[in-house]
């Protein structure tokens, strides 16, 4: 499950893909208590708007409804934003860090340069981004969990490129947009 999320003003955790969109109706609350067993499953909460000043709170939101449903160790937090992922970090939480990939050219070593100062204060348990960085995370971050998500690939044909990206050892998550589960096969 990757339920993304937007904190409201209210102090509720709004689950909704894209910030400016209106709220979905569905807290991260009750979208837990919607599941028979919660417990039984991990989930990649990608915050699209954290910030160092709604980190605090937004961490102290999660760690308690993490608590209620007992899932603290399901979870991976990620957000682009690596600095308030801190927050997270000191209350328990495992992060993932969504690496900038609009930022590659022409400077991928700065990049990794960046990324790697980064790692180095907030200790990222995961790097993310799209399979078609898989190479410059290799490169890079071979020693890193990485976590990936396949947009755009829907064929049967892309299939294979998803197949190949799962044999690779330092890739840990995939996202995929199949309704089943053709790894498992």
């Amino acid at each position: 499950h990757r339920p993304r999320e937007r904190r409201r003003q209210d102090g509720v955790v709004d689950i909704r893909h894209d910030p400016d969109k209106s709220s979905s109706g569905i807290s991260l609350d009750k979208y837990f208590s919607a599941i028979a067993h919660p417990a039984e499953y991990n989930y990649w909460i990608d915050f699209k708007n954290l910030t160092v000043e709604n980190g605090p709170c937004a961490a102290a939101c999660l760690d308690s409804i993490a608590t209620v449903y007992n899932i603290k160790n399901q979870l991976i937090v990620e957000s682009f934003m690596p600095d308030p992922l801190r927050f997270f970090k000191q209350l328990g939480f495992k992060i993932c860090f969504w690496v900038p990939y609009d930022n590659f050219n022409p400077d991928a070593d700065g990049v990794a340069n960046y990324i790697r100062n980064c790692d180095k204060l907030y200790q990222f348990d995961a790097l993310s981004g799209p399979h078609y960085i898989y190479p410059f995370l290799n490169k890079y971050f071979r020693k890193h969990n990485l976590h990936i998500w396949t947009n755009g690939l829907i064929t049967e044909e892309d299939k294979k490129i998803i197949r190949e990206l799962a044999e690779k050892p330092n890739i840990k998550v995939i996202l995929v947009d199949y309704k089943e589960n053709f790894l498992r096969e």
